[in-house]
């Protein structure tokens, strides 16, 4: 039967305080790597121990003698793995990573087994003799009994021989690790040697022999602060701990206020409840701070990437401009002398050589404005794009352009047509030769991707802004692929299909010209085969226009 006086219930307070800090800490340092081999051995310890500390706590509490009898058998039960949780932990601190030897596989932890399975045979304790004066059961112990108290302290002291060795070895700066984890084990050693066996041998005082989880408790903490270092006290964790153990303490107060045993075993289930929510709750935080730790990690590797891609991008960048400069002196130079043999100025040419010449010419034209698209290119995304900004008439340049490219839209047997509404044309702001190549583009693409029909420009003034659109009755653009339409090197299907010339930079070029002049520019199209409709706008200033050249930096260009 259980006795239930105020004295013997604070005793299972310290006890259970003692059991649920180091069940709790185990806890936390396993789960803050579950991959540690370390780790998993200290929370197998902390678990072993605390059941050595409640059957230890429980063997004192019975007067039954067969329920002293199995206390005491358990007692010596969890010695032995305790001793070897012990020795492994010893072994394996504070690695990571480790692969036990052979020896330790297939020899010690058999007989570990075979040793803890003996403590429950009559062959160690056979049978309780009845209390002692103070109280303390006595057993009769069997013939094993050497053999259990040889085996458990040759663990332990293998254990402490393998952390000597350990220290010894370690280099100087890294033996603070080391130095808390043989801090707690002499601790420890020297509470249970002092209390569980110089005072019962000697002084017959065994008052002390059922706080055993107690005097386990500085190895306990002083190895778990040496493997969390300076993640113990992450302060979300650390204050969800406190209050988990301050619950656990509460339920306690109330195990010893106990009117009964049944009011003491339902607030001693309590207590497993609440130690086992709490190890949940734990789990949870734990959790959401290390989620917090890799998106930190996370968005630092970002950030390195991006440094990373913004570099070669700028090499790229690089690399397009000198490639395009390079590329310009031999299509000058092909174009020119080509241009002198059309013209005749070496001579007549028979027609089939003009054939031949008219080809390299166009194909030269055709690489002159892919090289200058790249050169236009690798200076908005490098920043190098310089503007000079003036008064610009656009009625101006477009019936220029109209001059210049009408000729191409005969060819093709389309018509040009250019309706100025307002029959007016203020001035903007513009860089002129900028300007003239937006314009070009969006006409110029219009009659390459115009089979029949034609092409009509309309400007008009609308509020405070110039509009000027490129409407066309081509092959215009399916709905799946209009968001697309604005991004480097894209070109629609309909477009590959008609012509595999073009790269998609025009569009693209286009687009950072005009916002760089504070325009806008859109396009609508209802469908494939149904026409294409180009919108530019651009502000009209209120005062005068001053003449400057300005470089736009590559992030206002995008």
């Amino acid at each position: 039967m259980i006795s239930l006086d105020i004295g013997q219930n604070l005793d299972l307070l310290s006890v259970g305080i003692a059991i649920a800090a180091s069940v709790l800490l185990g806890y936390k340092i396993y789960f803050e790597n579950r991959n540690s081999a370390t780790g998993k051995t200290f929370f197998a310890f902390t678990l072993v121990s605390s059941g050595w500390g409640i059957v230890n706590y429980l063997s004192y509490q019975f007067s039954s003698p067969v329920w002293l009898l199995w206390l005491t058998r358990l007692v010596l039960f969890f010695a032995v793995w305790q001793a070897f949780t012990f020795f492994l932990l010893s072994y394996i601190f504070p690695e990571d990573k480790i692969t036990l030897p052979k020896w330790i596989v297939r020899y010690l932890t058999p007989a570990v087994v075979l040793v803890s399975l003996l403590t429950l045979s009559p062959y160690v304790v056979k049978v309780i003799d009845g209390l002692n004066q103070s109280g303390t059961p006595v057993f009769i112990p069997g013939m094993g009994i050497a053999v259990f108290g040889i085996f458990a302290v040759s663990l332990v002291a293998a254990g402490l021989f393998y952390l000597v060795r350990r220290i010894l070895k370690t280099p100087k700066a890294e033996r603070l690790q080391l130095r808390y984890f043989t801090w707690g084990t002499v601790l420890m050693f020297l509470a249970i040697i002092c209390f569980n066996l110089i005072l019962p041998a000697i002084f017959n005082q065994t008052d002390f022999i059922p706080f055993g989880a107690i005097f386990i408790l500085p190895f306990v903490f002083f190895t778990g602060y040496s493997i969390l270092k300076h993640g113990l006290f992450n302060i979300k964790i650390f204050s969800t701990e406190v209050l988990v153990l301050v619950l656990i303490v509460v339920n306690l107060f109330e195990i010893i206020t106990s009117k009964g045993i049944y009011d003491l075993i339902f607030r001693v289930f309590i207590f497993f409840t609440l130690l086992l929510v709490g190890i949940l709750l734990i789990r949870s935080v734990q959790q959401e701070a290390k989620q917090r730790q890799e998106l930190e990690l996370l968005s630092g590797q970002l950030k390195t990437a991006n440094i990373q891609l913004k570099e070669v991008d700028k090499a790229k960048s690089e690399f397009l401009s000198v490639a395009s400069h390079q590329l310009r002196t031999p299509l000058t130079a092909i174009k020119g002398y080509a241009s002198m043999i059309l013209s005749g100025d070496f001579g007549p040419v028979e027609k089939t050589q003009k054939d031949s010449v008219q080809i390299i010419f166009d194909s030269a034209q055709r690489l002159a404005v892919l090289v200058g698209d790249l050169l236009d290119l690798s200076r908005i995304e490098s920043g190098r794009m310089e503007f000079d900004f003036d008064a610009v008439n656009v009625c101006e340049i477009i019936e220029s352009v109209i001059t210049e490219i009408s000729q191409k839209a005969k060819d093709k047997g389309l018509y040009l047509y250019f309706d100025n509404i307002n029959r007016s044309c203020p001035e903007i702001r513009a860089d002129a030769e900028k300007l003239r190549q937006v314009i070009i583009n969006l006409i110029d693409n219009s009659i390459k991707y115009t089979p029949k029909g034609g092409v009509t420009l309309t400007l008009m003034k609308v509020g405070e802004m110039l509009q000027f659109s490129v409407k066309d009755t081509g092959i215009g653009v399916d709905p799946a692929e209009k968001s697309k339409l604005f991004e480097k090197f894209f070109r629609t299907t309909a477009a590959n299909e008609l012509t595999r010339e073009g790269t998609g930079l025009g569009i693209y070029v286009v687009k950072k010209i005009v916002e760089s002049h504070g325009g806008t520019i859109s396009f609508d199209s209802p469908g494939v085969n149904q026409g294409t409709t180009f919108t530019v706008t651009f502000p009209i200033p209120k005062g005068k226009i001053i003449a400057e050249r300005v470089k736009i930096d590559a992030m206002d260009a995008f």
